[in-house]
């Protein structure tokens, strides 16, 4: 399911594409009728559990046997305190870390003045956190191999094509630039002519007669401000100029 659009998706009008719109309304179109199904189980058994069983969820619409979608992986992610089971949610939910190092050794820095602290130097995961509807492994929440932008709702690809073929120029932060959506924008800033903005430590772009690139080289941290407050004095040159 990685691949972005074939001849058979339905906006091949598009001048950026990222995802399948056609895949994702066939996605969306599975995971409502799985929600509406699963509710409507819920309701005629007068609510006798909150979850449904495995056993509910592995048949597709057309009846096979076989694990199916659950509608966690399109419709909607999966809050910590949702968790299950209980000690790995523990472990995760930020309500019960932060109670549980009111007192924290000198080696845990603090994230900032109100006594939060970074999950990750909890101790290493006895099991690993499961959805609390289908009760499989939850996935984490970021673009796998095999998932294409289309995958899940929360990638939000419209909207970054939106973004990319609105965009006067582009901006990049601490990218390899080894992933789809790098290639994508790079290939529609040569197309229309956009000029492109690479901040980072090592990696480098070589503009062409395509490409106007301009590689600031350092930490973005200190690049980025510098950049912002460019970008306000050409804008507020161009106000009064209008």
């Amino acid at each position: 399911d990685s691949d972005t659009d074939d001849e058979s998706d339905e906006e091949e009008g598009r001048k950026v594409k990222l995802g399948s719109r056609r895949k994702r309304r066939e996605r969306l179109r599975r995971a409502n009728e799985i929600a509406s199904s699963t509710q409507s189980k819920q309701e005629s058994k007068n609510n006798a559990r909150t979850t449904p069983k495995l056993d509910e969820l592995v048949n597709d619409r057309h009846g096979r046997s076989g694990i199916t979608m659950c509608p966690h992986e399109i419709l909607n992610s999966i809050p910590a305190h949702d968790i299950i089971p209980r000690h790995v949610r523990n472990q995760l939910d930020p309500k019960f870390v932060n109670k549980s190092h009111k007192n924290p050794p000198q080696s845990i820095k603090p994230l900032n003045s109100s006594d939060q602290y970074h999950t990750n130097i909890q101790k290493p995961l006895k099991a690993p956190p499961l959805c609390p509807n289908c009760k499989r492994p939850c996935p984490p929440q970021s673009l796998l191999f095999d998932e294409g932008y289309h995958s899940h709702e929360h990638y939000q690809f419209e909207k970054m094509e939106s973004w990319i073929e609105n965009a006067d120029v582009m901006v990049f932060v601490g990218t390899s630039f080894a992933v789809t959506i790098t290639d994508v924008a790079l290939e529609y800033a040569r197309n229309e002519n956009i000029p492109v903005f690479n901040l980072n430590l090592n990696e480098r772009l070589n503009s062409s007669s395509r490409l106007n690139v301009e590689n600031l080289i350092g930490k973005s941290e200190q690049i980025l401000p510098k950049l912002v407050e460019e970008v306000k004095k050409k804008l507020s040159k161009r106000l009064m100029q209008a």
